[in-house]
């Protein structure tokens, strides 16, 4: 039978009314009424029964207070397991991600990070890594809860000390837990720790770089004379800092940072700040470490680190921030494009927003393997190569178009989304929808004979307008909770819709206005996190200074 028989066929039988369906001698079998309330009788019988058994002696779903000894750790991706680290215990069975709150704790508030790590990228790609955290007690605790993904703890390593004493008395641990719903590392002290104090939380563990294109990973690509070479390279955005190192994976949870990367020393390393010392690994021949300068207040996920064997090219366009792009020596040319636009719009950044640039240097660097387009990670941007390499001999307009407007869009990043940081991910609008605006005034002054901001209408205010209108589309700010939520809302609403609102309060306000609230909000609110209602507050006061919004109207009412 054909397949369109076998439609035909279906059809007829669902067309048949359920008034033809009648107990006779014509067809089939004959029952009489009784036999039938008989029949009836025993099904509903049999339903009832079948459903009190599942219900009594089918596996339930445990309570989180329940026992969880047979639980397994879920970090066993890992292929490295040595014996001398051992995993945390696990913690109960926590209920679905639709239920489970994953925002940590507030009792603590991280101060500073020193992570060293070191990626046998050449090896078998385990990272051997270190993780000394400073945090203060902001409400009594007895335990400290981070987060921890794919990652292999030495529980005999982990020390709790107090920070204005570091060789002294170490406060006991009793536990350790793995909530694995949760993704939280949980160290269970013997004493309650009092608020206004400050500990150091350091510990051993074992990493992986993954093939995954989230945390720490690796990427390879063939050289010119068709050998396959490895890097090792970042993706945090927006929860996987955790798969690096164990930390307060929160936006708003801001601290400063001292990075250490073990490399082989024919490859080089890259952070978000600049380099001042190389020094050998004890022991290991060929060994470095890379040793980075202490970081502004940032975000976990916008940590990154880079090692690779890439070729660079720099600029001192700007004279107070050191320009580079980084490729593969075979395509290092291709990112003369990027390396003549990017120093123009940040400059022209800084000039917009009155807001410096606060970093020594800007990098970007093209990755063979990369899932995002771009990563606006503060100093040290990473780029689809796609997305930065450009070559006048085959590429087409509309290429080096795009390379112009995504580095457009990450240079806007480095003030919206760094320098102020959404407070949680209900918010990201205000990194994306602030962005996606910039992007355009960005390329404009780079390229003024393209008429970027006509084209606004067409890319953007349009395009979105055919999502918007469906069911399925949602507000620029939404909560969102579980990982999962976050990943699902890097959406054309967020971007565009976004960035749609921002350019209508460039016209009502007046881009005059506009450009004083947004120059108050990141002077107000740097190195902190914010909520849109902060930003609307910003915008209503420059609209009342500038009499562009009646004295008894702000700009969320409008």
């Amino acid at each position: 039978m054909t397949s369109s028989q076998s439609r035909e066929t279906l059809t007829m039988d669902m067309n048949q009314s359920a008034a033809s369906v009648s107990f006779g001698k014509r067809n089939g079998w004959y029952v009489n009424r009784g036999v039938a309330f008989l029949l009836g009788l025993l099904f509903v019988s049999a339903v009832v029964a079948t459903g009190l058994l599942v219900y009594y002696y089918a596996p339930h779903v445990r309570e989180s207070g329940q026992d969880s000894q047979d639980l397994k750790d879920d970090r066993g991706r890992s292929p490295l397991q040595p014996s001398t680290h051992s995993p945390v215990e696990t913690s109960p069975e926590t209920p679905s991600k639709e239920k489970i709150n994953v925002r940590l704790p507030r009792a603590l508030k991280p101060l500073h990070y020193m992570v060293k790590l070191q990626p046998f990228i050449n090896g078998n790609f385990s990272i051997m890594g270190y993780v000394e955290v400073e945090m203060e007690v902001v409400e009594p605790t007895s335990n400290i809860t981070l987060h921890i993904n794919d990652i292999i703890t030495n529980n005999e390593t982990i020390k709790l000390t107090p920070s204005d004493d570091r060789t002294g008395s170490k406060i006991g641990i009793v536990k350790h837990l793995y909530d694995k719903e949760r993704e939280f590392y949980i160290a269970k002290l013997n004493k309650e720790l009092k608020p206004g104090k400050k500990y150091v939380l350091s510990m051993e563990f074992v990493g992986y770089l993954n093939d995954k294109l989230l945390g720490f990973y690796r990427s390879s690509y063939t050289d010119e004379q068709g050998n396959e070479k490895w890097i090792a390279v970042t993706q945090f955005q927006p929860t996987d800092a955790r798969r690096a190192f164990p930390c307060f994976d929160e936006p708003a949870l801001k601290a400063t940072y001292e990075i250490f990367l073990g490399r082989e020393s024919s490859m080089s390393s890259l952070s978000n700040m600049p380099k001042f010392e190389t020094i050998p690994i004890e022991g290991q021949d060929g060994w470095v470490w890379d040793h980075f300068n202490t970081s502004v207040p940032m975000s976990t996920y916008l940590v990154a680190f880079v090692i690779s064997d890439f070729a660079s090219m720099e600029s001192n366009d700007n004279d107070h921030v050191l320009f580079r792009v980084k490729a593969r020596k075979a395509a290092i040319n291709q990112a003369d494009y990027a390396l003549l636009t990017g120093p123009k719009i940040l400059t022209h950044f800084e000039d917009y927003f009155n807001v410096s640039f606060p970093l020594p240097k800007q990098d970007m660097i093209a990755i063979p393997d990369f899932s995002a387009g771009a990563m606006e990670n503060w100093g040290l941007i990473t780029y689809r190569e796609t997305a930065m390499l450009y070559d006048p001999e085959v590429s087409s307009a509309r290429n080096k178009q795009r390379v112009a407007i995504v580095v457009s869009h990450e240079l806007a990043h480095q003030w919206f989304g760094n320098l102020v940081t959404p407070d949680w991910w209900t918010d990201l609008w205000l990194n994306e929808g602030f962005a996606s605006f910039m992007e355009y005034i960005g390329v404009d002054h780079a390229e003024p004979t393209w008429n970027m901001m006509e084209q606004f209408v067409t890319e953007d205010v349009q395009r979105v307008f055919s999502l918007d209108w469906l069911e399925s589309s949602h507000p620029i700010s939404i909560p969102v909770g579980h990982p999962d939520e976050i990943n699902e809302i890097f959406d054309l609403i967020s971007y565009l819709k976004g960035a749609s609102l921002i350019r209508m309060m460039n016209f009502f306000l007046t881009e005059k206005t506009l450009r004083k609230g947004l120059s108050n909000y990141l002077i107000g609110l740097k190195y902190k996190s914010a909520e849109q209602d902060d930003l609307w507050q910003y915008l209503t006061e420059a609209a009342h200074e500038d009499a562009t919004l009646p004295p008894d109207m702000t700009v969320k009412e409008e």
